[in-house]
């Protein structure tokens, strides 16, 4: 990503109270309260006639750690000179650039592992125990995350950062919690909702995990509710979507 700088609105000006040469790389202007503080941009001069500097910091009136010639052509310059912060080639390159950058990105992020899956068929979820949906509606998967006969785990076949989401449905029913979690290896907790408890409703969690996962590592997505008696995961609502977000 290349540096884009703040604007100035209006983009006021100062001027510079004494000659400077073509190469000095600290430059006193009348009022630096109008460009940028700390690390900026501007243009000495106008016109044909001008030069885009860069800096790294202000000291009362003094723009210290000059760049000159950024833009145009480093040259000595008279006292009275205009100063600003203008928009300029450089800040228009930028944007085109980092514009670009993000279409790159997301192209890449389009060709990633990735895999969306849905359950249509409801399952018993009994009272005090953890259980995974069946993931048997493949949306998409270019990737192999999920393989029969075992429809609720989701192996990683490339190591990497994944962004997992999940909703899942519990059938209505008064009070009691329902929790939702992503289980790495059967053992480590890498997302947790815990839902508070409710009156005559039907449960409908959600839960985002983002981790770094393994090549071979697996992980489920399981479900718990207290109520007391047995409710249902419901088919229809439950959804399963991995992405792999960045590479190792």
């Amino acid at each position: 990503m290349e540096k884009m700088y703040p604007p100035v609105v209006n983009s006021p000006k100062t001027e510079l109270t004494e000659l400077i040469t073509d190469t000095q790389t600290e430059i006193t202007v009348a009022n630096a309260s109008v460009l940028l503080q700390g690390e900026g941009i501007a243009v000495l001069g106008n016109g044909d006639a001008a030069e885009t500097i860069t800096y790294t910091s202000v000291e009362d009136s003094v723009l210290k750690g000059c760049v000159r010639g950024y833009e145009g052509i480093a040259r000595a310059w008279p006292v009275g000179t205009r100063v600003a912060r203008n928009f300029t080639a450089a800040d228009f390159r930028a944007v085109q650039n980092n514009i670009e950058s993000h279409e790159d990105r997301l192209l890449d992020i389009a060709t990633q592992p990735r895999a969306e899956y849905a359950s249509n068929a409801d399952k018993a979820l009994p009272a005090s125990t953890w259980l995974s949906p069946n993931w048997n509606i493949k949306k998409t998967d270019n990737n192999n995350f999920i393989t029969s006969p075992d429809l609720e785990t989701v192996t990683i076949r490339t190591s990497g950062v994944y962004l997992i989401q999940a909703i899942i449905g519990v059938s209505s029913y008064a009070g009691g919690i329902r929790n939702i979690k992503v289980i790495k290896n059967g053992t480590e907790d890498i997302g947790y909702n815990s839902g508070a408890p409710g009156s005559s409703y039907t449960s409908r969690n959600n839960i985002t995990a983002i981790a770094y996962l393994n090549a071979l590592e697996t992980f489920k997505v399981q479900v718990f509710q207290d109520t007391g008696t047995e409710l249902t995961l419901s088919s229809g609502v439950c959804r399963l979507s991995i992405i792999k977000i960045s590479p190792p």
